[in-house]
C-alpha cells in the first residue's frame, strides 16, 4: 500500500523557477511544465533517456544518434517517440521562449 502511495505521488521538478512582480499565472506554468518534464522524464527507460539526451544536448538527427549508440534509426525513433521526445522537447522550448520574454521585459 504505501508502494502505491509513492506511485501516486507527484514527483517534485529539480527546478523550481519564481518571477517577481506580476508575473504569477506565468510562474505558476512554467513549474507546472517543469514538474511535467520531471514525470515525462521519469517514466523513461534509461535507452529513452540517453537517446532523448543525446537529441537535445548535441542536436543531432536520429541517424547520428542510431551511429552514436551502434542501432539502426528506426529503434531510435521508436524510442524517442515512446518516450515524448517530441513532447519533452517543445515544453523545453516554450519554457525557454517565455522565459526570454520575461528578460526582454525587465530589460
Amino acid at each position: 500500500m504505501k508502494e502505491n502511495e509513492k506511485k501516486n505521488q507527484i514527483s517534485a521538478p529539480v527546478i523550481r523557477i519564481v518571477v517577481e512582480g506580476e508575473n504569477q499565472a506565468t510562474t505558476i506554468m512554467l513549474n507546472t511544465i517543469l514538474r511535467l518534464l520531471t514525470v515525462l522524464k521519469n517514466s523513461c527507460s534509461d535507452r529513452q533517456r540517453e537517446n532523448i539526451w543525446d537529441m537535445l544536448e548535441y542536436q543531432r538527427s536520429q541517424v547520428d544518434v542510431s551511429k552514436r549508440v551502434k542501432i539502426t534509426q528506426p529503434p531510435v525513433k521508436k524510442s524517442l517517440v515512446s518516450g515524448n521526445y517530441y513532447v519533452y522537447k517543445e515544453a523545453l522550448d516554450t519554457i525557454s521562449e517565455v522565459l526570454e520574454e520575461i528578460r526582454r521585459d525587465d530589460a
